[in-house]
C-alpha cells in the first residue's frame, strides 16, 4: 500500500509489544473506557474507528453494543494482522480494513459515530485537515466524532513530558496539537465542537456533531476554538 505513516508506538520493532506498552503508560483499559463514556453510543449504530491499531477499543465497544456494526481503518498491515487475530480469538466480528484517515473508503453519510485515539498527533497538518474533511463527510447528519488527542500542555511537567515525546513523533506533527489548534481544525471542517470531560495524561476529548447545512450556516458565525 502506498503512503507514509508511523508506525506503532513509532517504531516498527516495537508493534508486537503496543498492547502491553501501552497498558503500561496508562493507555490501555482505563484510557478505552473513557473513550466510550463520551462517545455515548446506541447500540445498533455503525461505528468507525479511524486508526484502529490492533482493535482494543472496537472489541470494547462491540462486547458492549453487540448490535453495532464496527469498522476499522489503519494503514498499517502488521496492527490489522493483530487486530484480526484478537476478533477471531474472541469470536467477534468485525470489518478491518487497510487504508488512510485522508482517503477513507466508504461513501458519504455511512457511520453514526466516528472514534480516533491518539492517532491525530502523528499527522502532518495538512494530512489532519484532510482527515477531519473526510470523517465529515462520511457520517450521517447529526453524527458525532470523537477526537481524543494530546492538547495544548496545561501544566509545566505535561509541557515538557509531550515536547519530548514529539521528538519521536515529529514536531511538525505534534506542533498543531500543543499550540491546541485541533478544535479550531474540527470547527473549519464544518463539526459543532465541544470538549467533554477531564483531560487524561494531556489528552483531551473532543466531540463533534455534524449539523445540517441550514444549522452549520446558522452557527457558524458563533463557533469559537476551544
Amino acid at each position: 500500500m502506498r503512503g507514509k505513516f508511523t508506525p506503532a508506538l513509532a517504531f516498527k520493532s516495537l508493534t508486537p509489544l503496543y498492547d502491553r506498552i501501552t497498558e503500561l503508560l496508562g493507555f490501555g483499559s482505563p484510557f478505552r473506557r473513557k473513550v466510550l463514556a463520551m462517545a455515548d453510543i446506541e447500540d445498533g449504530e455503525r461505528i468507525l474507528d479511524v486508526g484502529c491499531g490492533t482493535g482494543s477499543l472496537l472489541l470494547n465497544v462491540k462486547r458492549t453494543y453487540s448490535k453495532s456494526e464496527v469498522v476499522g481503518i489503519d494503514p498499517d498491515q502488521d496492527v490489522l494482522t493483530m487486530a484480526r487475530a484478537k476478533f477471531e480469538g474472541s469470536g467477534i466480528h468485525a470489518k478491518l480494513v487497510q487504508g488512510f484517515a485522508q482517503a477513507l473508503p466508504f461513501p458519504p453519510c455511512f457511520f453514526d459515530l466516528v472514534m480516533s485515539t491518539l492517532i491525530f498527533h502523528h499527522l502532518r497538518t495538512e494530512i489532519k485537515k484532510q482527515a477531519i474533511k473526510e470523517i465529515y463527510r462520511v457520517l450521517r447528519e447529526g453524527g458525532r466524532f470523537i477526537l481524543a488527542d494530546f492538547g495544548k500542555p496545561e501544566t509545566l511537567t505535561m509541557a515538557v513530558l509531550l515536547n519530548l515525546g514529539s521528538l519521536f513523533d515529529g514536531r511538525a506533527n505534534t506542533k498543531a496539537n500543543l499550540e491546541g489548534r485541533l478544535p479550531a481544525f474540527l470547527q473549519e471542517g464544518g463539526f459543532q465542537v465541544t470538549e467533554v470531560g477531564s483531560r487524561y495524561r494531556g489528552v483531551q476529548f473532543l466531540l463533534g456533531r455534524k449539523l445540517s447545512n441550514s444549522s452549520h450556516m446558522r452557527s457558524a458565525s458563533s463557533l469559537r476554538p476551544i
